[in-house]
């Protein structure tokens, strides 16, 4: 292995896109384009991946790192990590899982159990959710392999099958996982940033709505974290969708049976002269509003008014791709636990392994 180039990188893209960058700087993009062609360009070193990327005009959600032949063969997983935008930088989401583990070691520390116990849960959250924009991510790549193997891949084809299925439950899982992290992170808010609040109520807050409901929503003077959390959790805020995207399929119907149905667009990429295949999987612009109409059981007296309202619902806006969106809201679930996270009553401590951690070990043959 060239030690310039510790480690060879997976790339997760748009729609399925996947560029594998080698030991020895050359990238190439997969899958090949229609006419059967590599997309293919060469980078001046290690570092310079990513911007290379952004040239091309492609946008990175993650990537896999292998760094061990045993990564290739099966033996070992990849490590996997999410790659963020501005306004966020590109690696918060590691930083906000590191952070919130080092928390956990330094509440140990103080032997503060709750704290211990909520932090380790928040940073294994983290890492739930991020590796459910893998799965995302993945269900897509298996999408637009069969896609491709069919043969007769044509741009903006709208279709449905059994893999078509699979995109739609591994969105529905990162909805909700996304939503127990958004959860947790509330329950860290109301103990440890409003606790006077709560203390003085006698209250137990574990979900984002009992924090709006007991403390932001009765704060008559909203500033900082309080104000921020005030605006995302209203109106077209992004935490607030995020939960509506999560009522629609806990509480009304699975995400594949939202409205009338649930597709697939074939799309064609030009890059540099080659037709590169990709998809993308649309999901309605407006959870709240469907997830409101299926909830009035009025809305099922007449079947003819039913099929017409979902009808215009489905054909006023499905322009959201599934694994953009959750891309951009795992980003701001990072960005929001970093914050939280500066706000720990205990000094973040790095997790440090001595001789009185290490007991006597016989070696299992």
């Amino acid at each position: 292995m060239n030690e310039s180039w510790p480690a060879l990188r997976i790339v997760h893209s748009i729609g399925g896109l996947r560029l594998i960058s080698d030991f020895e700087g050359n990238v190439a993009v997969k899958p090949l384009s229609l006419e059967n062609s590599s997309a293919e360009f060469s980078i001046p070193n290690y570092h310079a991946l990513f911007q290379s990327i952004h040239t091309i005009n492609l946008p990175i959600y993650g990537l896999d790192i292998i760094t061990h032949v045993n990564q290739i063969e099966g033996r070992g997983i990849p490590i996997w990590f999410p790659f963020m935008y501005e306004p966020n930088q590109p690696y918060d989401y590691k930083d906000a899982t590191t952070l919130w583990q080092n928390i956990r070691t330094g509440a140990h520390t103080k032997k503060i159990g709750h704290l211990w116990d909520l932090s380790s849960r928040i940073a294994d959250q983290l890492r739930i959710t991020a590796w459910r924009l893998k799965e995302i991510s993945n269900a897509y790549k298996l999408q637009l392999d069969a896609c491709i193997k069919r043969g007769d891949f044509k741009d903006n084809l709208h279709f449905s099958d059994e893999f078509t299925w699979i995109c739609s439950m591994a969105v529905q899982a990162f909805l909700v996982d996304a939503c127990i992290l958004r959860d947790h992170l509330a329950e860290y808010a109301s103990n440890y940033i409003y606790k006077e609040h709560v203390k003085q109520k006698k209250l137990k807050i574990t979900t984002l709505s009992g924090l709006l409901t007991h403390v932001i929503n009765k704060l008559e003077e909203k500033e900082g974290l309080t104000l921020e959390l005030s605006v995302i959790s209203s109106g077209k805020g992004w935490l607030k969708k995020l939960g509506d995207y999560r009522n629609l399929i806990v509480h009304s119907s699975p995400l594949s049976n939202a409205e009338r149905k649930t597709y697939a667009i074939e799309k064609l990429l030009d890059l540099s002269g080659a037709n590169i295949p990709y998809i993308i999987f649309p999901i309605s612009d407006n959870p709240e509003k469907i997830y409101k109409f299926r909830g009035s059981l009025e809305s099922y007296d007449d079947f003819d008014i039913l099929y017409s309202n979902f009808t215009e619902i489905f054909e006023s806006g499905y322009s959201t791709d599934a694994l953009t969106y959750c891309h951009h809201s795992l980003s701001e679930l990072a960005r929001l636990a970093l914050k939280m996270g500066d706000t720990s009553p205990v000094k973040p401590e790095t997790s440090t392994i001595d001789a009185k951690d290490i007991i006597d070990f016989k070696r299992c043959n």
